[in-house]
């Protein structure tokens, strides 16, 4: 009429090709299948904003077949229903994904303040056999995109759920895993206030924040481990180590040496904050830490991180590093100590040789600076010193094959324990300019003194060392 605009729109549409449709818009074919696609809509009002705001509509997708295309969707069926944007829209939808069927549903209270850019209410939810997951509260848009409500996911399985999504474990299923989460977004202000993590394998709390209207950014997190099984979440050892070495006649690839590239740590004045970690009953490749503390902190272009009382292999850790922004490059620190160590459980864990035991203590303490990795390296400056007590290296007998050299061959050591057990091995060093320098390596051993001494130079990626082995007639050092 003269005074009231209206709109009456319908639309219908079948038999669309949608690998084909993506492959002519240029785009790779992500889902494949035949799609049906029904939408209304109406509207009445005096002008263009009147005729927005009085907006209702319905639309409804079905799509058949699929599951040719890049991610396994089939059988999708989908409705999309707004009464009004100022009435609640929702959303239900249907579909089978890599052989499991799959229910999402969601609601919009206010679509008007979605459409305006305001935070609005809403409610999602997803529910299948490997997995349910679900929100409820309000959508934060601007300045920040945020949520403030509750987020809780609950996996059955993990083992299935990664299987499912294109990932199969190849360690034993970890079982399963309930995450609950109360988030809070304030305009610039987004937190997590609550956050828990409760599964077979692993158990712990968390809270964070992040303000940004501070300069620079503002973060805060504390996270407690209260228990954590890492080796069930982690492929096997010995598939990770193969999976680093060269195929059979193949050889390494040599060494590049180290990069002459800026190192950009200008994203380090950009943030100022803290993280704390707090660690009870960790277990990682066989290694148990009982307890201990790890933080980190930001502020003025500097990154300092500190690992405090870490409680692990029968002894004791603690150390400090910082990683600084000068604006002309990078300058590092590092202060670390450990006593009683049990050698072995550790070197197994995170060098991944078992070939050396005994206790284990040792101090290492350096600085560094310059605008690249090759920079640093060379202006390495620092000391430290090792001691292992009561050990043993496996994997061969020295003293054996000394005699053998000795009999000119004619011993009997093949038959023995590939295996030199020692009372000490011990050594300091010093690092002027990235090159070590050791010249007190000792070893006593029965039957056996070795001592030592050279350099590494870290620059140049090279070795320069001399060992000395001398048979002795004294059982001492057993």
């Amino acid at each position: 009429s003269a005074k009231v605009l209206a709109v009456d729109a319908a639309m219908k549409a079948s038999g669309i090709r949608i690998d084909e449709l993506m492959q002519a818009s240029g785009g790779p074919p992500v889902i494949g299948g035949t799609a049906a696609l029904d939408m209304t809509a109406q509207s009445r009002g005096a002008s263009a904003r009147a005729l927005a705001e009085a907006l209702s509509g319905k639309l409804s997708t079905k799509l058949s077949g699929g599951g040719q295309g890049q991610l396994p969707i089939s059988e999708l069926d989908l409705t999309l229903d707004l009464p009004g944007v100022s009435k609640q829209a929702t959303l239900q939808a249907t579909a089978v994904y890599n052989g499991e069927k799959v229910t999402v549903s969601g609601t919009v209270k206010d679509p008007k303040s979605a459409l305006s850019g305001n935070r609005f209410p809403a409610t999602v939810s997803l529910t299948s056999a490997p997995v349910t997951a679900g929100f409820e509260g309000t959508v934060q848009q601007a300045p920040l995109p945020g949520l403030d409500g509750k987020v809780d996911l609950d996996i059955a399985s993990v083992g299935r759920l990664a299987a499912w999504l294109g990932q199969p474990l190849t360690q034993p299923d970890p079982g399963p895993v309930k995450v609950t989460a109360t988030l809070a977004a304030d305009g610039p202000r987004i937190a997590l206030k609550q956050a828990t993590i409760d599964g077979k394998a692993l158990k712990a709390s968390a809270e964070a924040s992040i303000d940004t209207t501070a300069t620079p950014r503002r973060f805060d997190a504390k996270v407690v481990v209260r228990e954590a099984d890492l080796d069930a979440y982690l492929p096997p050892a010995d598939g990770a180590a193969g999976a680093q070495k060269p195929a059979p006649g193949q050889q390494a690839p040599p060494q590049s040496g180290w990069s002459t590239e800026p190192i950009d740590l200008a994203v380090l004045r950009d943030n100022t904050g803290k993280v704390d970690v707090t660690l009870n009953a960790v277990r990682y490749r066989g290694l148990s830490v009982e307890k201990g503390r790890m933080t980190a902190s930001l502020s003025g272009g500097t990154l300092t991180t500190a690992l405090s009382d870490i409680r692990t292999a029968g002894g004791s850790i603690a150390g400090k590093a910082s990683l600084s922004d000068t604006g002309q490059g990078v300058k590092l620190a590092y202060d670390a100590s450990a006593s009683g160590l049990a050698a072995r459980p550790l070197l197994t864990a995170f060098a991944g040789t078992d070939r050396l035991a005994g206790t284990a203590s040792f101090a290492a303490k350096g600085t560094g600076a310059g605008r690249s990795q090759k920079d640093l390296m060379a202006s390495l400056d620092g000391g430290g010193s090792f001691e292992f007590l009561d050990g043993a290296i496996y994997g061969v007998n020295i003293a054996a094959l000394l005699r053998k050299v000795g009999a000119a061959g004619l011993s009997d050591a093949a038959g023995q324990e590939q295996k030199t057990d020692f009372a000490e091995l011990s050594g300091s060093y010093v690092i002027r300019d990235g090159i070590v320098e050791n010249k007190d390596l000792k070893m006593l051993a029965p039957l056996l003194r070795l001592g030592g001494g050279g350099t590494v130079d870290l620059p140049k990626q090279t070795v320069d060392y001399t060992v000395d082995a001398t048979l002795v007639a004294s059982l001492k050092g057993q």
